[in-house]
């Protein structure tokens, strides 16, 4: 059965907006210790270190001898690399929590960051054996950790599966797992895993997740699409997976379907730039140029010297052969980033479509010096000048190419350019042994110049190596 949403009283990330409300009144906060750890956990979650910091010490001043608040405060300045302060507020925990077994875990891991590794290992060994699942994983998280601060990538991997088996609601070993699948290349033994986890709990948001990730990395891209759709469906805020099933659907050109995804992301979650921006080059492959220019204006609204949104803006315009307007967003670009050829390539091909042939050759020419170890700008450069009548010049350009890149479509467009200056013997020799080296590549020729279709002896060397 395919899990339902879940709905809880208020989320984390509700808690957390309640909490920055209550900031700025001097009613003082109405928040209980459990929400105020819960909103700690959200922004611990999203990286947001220095905020939940800022949240531990604010709910510290509420609840003065809160234990798991200290604690709390203390896996946060691990996080931050903040050993020797972490050790400290460590010892405040345990006097208002002696005997806690998780503030010896959460020193040993302490420790580990110190490089103290046996002093790290000596520490858990203080705690008594216990059949608790829930305390032997949070131990065995521990040790998947030091072994991640030793660079033991597979041990750790090793630890971080058993704490998962042994407890499947580990939430801070299932934010480990991808990583350490990343760093690892584990990608199947983490999807038997995660399988294993929802025969158990079919509602674990984060082993859906994991799964979708690993099934990517293995190229299953539908499964791996259904198992981080089950993720976000799970949790509706649960902000990587439509992230990442966003951005697989980007990648394989699934626009529609990744608009689907960004467009309920955005139901629950304020997107930032990057979604907006994947949003709006969504709706521009798919020839939806005024929701493109909506989701572009709104980066540009937030951020308005927003380069990336400045070029997608350009190319809206471009495909509605708005060649003015085109100019005037290229140019912007490229006034806050001058060192994406990419902007000038989109500047020089306007600049051709309202007829300034001189400034479009300038832009051609600085798109091919930016990233002369990419052919397509030079490709783009040379069929310029021949469609410009400046073939032997193209000649030189392909020449100074050779110097920075390889490429059989400008070996092909070589071929091209010596019909088009008179040297057709040289170039049908030259054509011979192109298609002998990559016959399925020669129709790059047709295309710079259709009139080839029509060439006799060109199709009769074609026909040779057909």
């Amino acid at each position: 059965m395919k899990p339902q949403r879940k709905t809880t009283q208020v989320s984390p990330a509700e808690l957390a907006r309640r909490f920055q409300r209550q900031l700025g009144t001097e009613k003082g906060l109405d928040l209980d210790e459990a929400e105020l750890l819960d909103v700690v956990g959200h922004y611990r979650e999203r990286t947001m270190l220095d905020e939940a910091l800022k949240v531990a010490d604010r709910a510290l001043t509420k609840f003065a001898f809160s234990s798991r608040l200290y604690l709390a405060k203390a896996k946060v300045l691990t996080e931050l690399h903040v050993y020797e302060y972490a050790l400290e507020v460590l010892e405040q925990a345990e006097t208002y929590g002696p005997g806690t077994p998780q503030i010896n875990i959460q020193r040993a891991q302490v420790y580990a960051g110190l490089g103290l590794q046996d002093d790290a290992f000596a520490e858990l060994d203080l705690i008594e054996e216990t059949d608790d699942p829930v305390l032997k994983s949070m131990r065995s998280l521990a040790e998947a950790l030091i072994f991640e601060q030793l660079g033991r990538n597979n041990d750790m991997y090793f630890f971080l599966e058993q704490a998962i088996r042994e407890w499947h609601g580990n939430d801070e070993a299932l934010r480990l797992l991808w990583i350490c699948t990343e760093l690892t290349g584990k990608h199947e033994q983490t999807e038997m895993l995660c399988e294993h986890v929802l025969q158990q709990d079919a509602y674990n948001a984060k082993a859906w997740y994991n799964l979708g990730h690993a099934r990517n990395a293995q190229h299953k891209v539908d499964e791996a699409l259904v198992a981080l759709e089950y993720a976000y469906i799970i949790n509706p805020r649960y902000e990587y997976a439509y992230r990442e099933a966003g951005e697989i659907c980007f990648e394989n050109k699934l626009y529609d379907r990744a608009i689907e995804i960004y467009e309920v992301m955005m139901e629950y979650i304020c997107c930032d730039n990057e979604v907006l921006l994947r949003l709006g080059q969504s709706y521009l492959h798919v020839e939806s140029f005024t929701q493109a220019r909506i989701c572009i204006n709104r980066v540009l609204t937030r951020t308005p010297g927003h380069d990336e949104a400045l070029y997608y803006s350009g190319l809206c315009y471009a495909a509605e052969q708005k060649w003015t307007p085109a100019v005037n967003a290229y140019r912007r670009a490229i006034a806050t980033n001058d060192r994406n050829e990419l902007y000038y390539a989109g500047l020089a091909e306007a600049l051709v479509q309202t007829g300034d042939i001189t400034r479009a050759e300038h832009y051609y020419q600085k798109a091919a010096d930016t990233a002369p170890e990419i052919h397509e700008h030079w490709l783009r450069y040379v069929v310029f000048l021949f469609e410009t009548g400046r073939a032997l010049e193209g000649l030189s350009v392909l020449d100074e190419a050779e110097d920075h890149t390889v490429s059989i479509d400008l070996d092909y467009c070589r071929v091209v350019l010596m019909i088009a200056i008179g040297r057709e013997a040289d170039a049908l020799r030259k054509l011979s042994e192109l298609l002998q080296e990559d016959f399925e590549s020669h129709e790059v020729i047709f295309r710079i110049a259709p009139v080839l279709e029509e060439h006799d002896l060109v199709n009769s060397v074609i026909r040779c190596f057909a």
